[in-house]
């Protein structure tokens, strides 16, 4: 549509420097006929396939393209007289059209529509619990509220795994594990990082659930995250979830498949752990692949796909390098610092430490993808510079040797005839191309054509 635009503005000009006769008469009309046929098609396609009509006709922009196409009619219309379609009225509102339309073009083409994305708010989960200790490890068993509250201001052994709370319910959880609540919100709603407050009454731990997500349309995965907040005191431990999440069974199936011997809500935070761990192998593995496909298919990929695909996957390393690292000093701390659970008052916990180390290892895995995708980018940056070098000096080249005939012509000007120089028009020629032919030699013989 820009490029029919320029050729409407050509057409809007033409009269102004060619004369005109019949022939070009009948062929700016049919030309004018045609692109404004188009605009019309155009405006119906879109018009047509658009989500809400109402909306679309009401669009600024849209309004300008009806405007457009109705000046259009008016100014090419057989009908009108000639002396009304060539009035400087009219052909000023030709420019206006090219103008206005291209300002349009401009605006809609800095938009990459395929990249824009609506950030929506979670969903509100509706209330869930479930019980996965109960004096013994039995699997999970779902709650009540009531259920939940009268485990937490129980001495047994509880871990309890909640999703959905409301405030009442949060505010009711603090009071029972003597937690203020204010603290409690800033660890689940504001926390950027895994972290641990150890408080003489509880613990809370704030920790994140990733998944990969990946993108039917594009090489560079998403990781969405979920926060998980154990809070522990006394015999007790609650975890509370912000979203809908299959940690439950994963834990259960941990559980079942790894025997420790530990107390069982050691046993049960170490589980939860280990499906983290996991979560987080499986995005480092999906990463650790996705640079490997940039790495290997950069040759097909143009310089702006592979500086943004390289960007967003730097970003989404560096997240879950963060991640780790704050990860592992919360299973550090959990392994060798006195807390607020009975449970975990025998030290050290070789289990928790082991856990530790796995996770320091994924956090140097992800150092080392950050490192080789630094390394990736510096090479693709050089190999640009490179080949821009040597177009720059394709470029001096061809600029020096055509230096010659233009320094020759310009001190003997265009005419031989008469003039003081007694050299001949094949003389010139002569020299000059010897002149360009040993140009030509010493860059070759340089290597600057290789």
């Amino acid at each position: 549509m820009g490029f029919l635009a320029l050729v409407s503005l050509f057409i809007a000009l033409a009269p102004t420097v060619v004369a005109s006769n019949t022939t070009f008469s009948q062929a700016q009309v049919f030309i004018e006929w045609g692109i404004l046929v188009l605009f019309i098609v155009e405006y119906g396609v879109n018009f047509i396939f658009a989500s809400s009509r109402r909306i679309f006709v009401l669009n600024p922009w849209r309004i300008l393209d009806l405007f457009i196409i109705c000046t259009g009619l008016l100014s090419v219309i057989p009908m009108a007289n000639e002396h009304l379609r060539s009035i400087p009225a009219l052909r000023l509102l030709k420019f206006i059209r090219m103008a206005l339309f291209g300002f349009r073009m401009k605006f809609a083409m800095s938009l990459d529509n395929s990249k824009i994305s609506l950030v929506l708010s979670p969903p509100v989960q509706s209330f869930k619990a479930y019980s996965l200790v109960d004096k013994n490890i039995c699997g999970y068993t779902e709650l009540t509220w009531g259920s939940v509250v009268q485990r937490l201001k129980s001495s047994s052994n509880d871990w309890l795994f909640a999703i959905g709370l409301n405030s009442e319910q949060l505010t009711e959880v603090a009071d029972i594990l003597q937690a203020p609540k204010s603290a409690l919100d800033m660890l689940f709603k504001h926390s950027l990082y895994p972290r641990i407050e150890r408080m003489d009454e509880y613990t809370a731990i704030f920790l994140w659930s990733p998944k990969v997500v990946k993108l039917s349309d594009d090489s560079v995965p998403t990781i969405e995250r979920s926060p998980i907040l154990l809070l522990g005191a006394n015999n007790n431990i609650i975890t509370l979830s912000g979203t809908e999440s299959s940690l439950v069974n994963e834990i259960t199936l941990n559980l079942t498949e790894v025997g420790i011997p530990a107390p069982p809500l050691m046993q049960t935070t170490s589980a939860l752990i280990r499906v983290l761990i996991a979560q987080y192998t499986d995005v480092i593995s999906t990463l650790e692949q996705t640079l490997l496909y940039l790495d290997k298919h950069q040759k097909q990929l143009g310089d702006k796909s592979f500086l943004d695909q390289t960007f967003r996957l730097r970003n989404e390393i560096t997240n879950v390098r963060g991640n780790l690292k704050h990860f592992a000093s919360v299973v550090h701390q959990l392994a060798e610092k006195p807390l607020a659970i009975k449970s975990f008052e025998v030290m050290p916990r070789p289990i928790l430490t082991v856990l530790a180390d796995d996770v320091d290892g994924l956090f140097d895995s992800a150092d080392d993808l950050l490192t080789t995708l630094a390394a990736l980018v510096e090479l693709r940056i050089n190999i640009s510079s490179f080949q821009m070098n040597k177009v720059m000096r394709l470029l001096a080249v061809i600029t020096t040797i055509t230096l010659i005939p233009t320094m020759v012509g310009g001190l003997m000007g265009m005419n031989l005839i008469d003039s003081p120089w007694h050299f001949t028009l094949s003389e010139i020629t002569f020299f000059v191309g010897v002149a360009m032919s040993c140009g030509i030699y010493i860059f070759a013989s340089k290597g600057w054509f290789r």
